[in-house]
């Protein structure tokens, strides 16, 4: 639990300090530019698109991984919440 938490505090800093992101998180700002829906949903989203194309390939599937696969996305808004000092101005 405390690992994603981190995690999520770690990526909200990230993507708020607006040095450059990745392809992954340049991808879900767009879609959530576009459809007017929320990243969080759109990260939700493509991580289980990412876990079930895993697993249909023959990835190990623990209960660790699904656990992150749901809990990544809502950490990562909660972190963008907490922590607002990571922007730049």
């Amino acid at each position: 639990a405390a690992a994603l938490i981190l995690c999520g505090l770690a990526t909200a800093c990230y993507l708020a300090a607006d040095y450059g992101r990745s392809a992954y998180d340049g991808f879900v700002t767009a879609l959530s530019a576009r459809t007017r829906q929320s990243p969080t949903r759109w990260r939700a989203a493509l991580e289980l698109v990412a876990c079930a194309t895993a697993w249909v390939l023959g990835g190990p599937m623990g209960l660790g991984t699904v656990i992150c696969t749901i809990a990544i996305a809502p950490s990562v808004a909660w972190g963008a919440m907490t922590w607002p000092r990571c922007t730049r101005g």
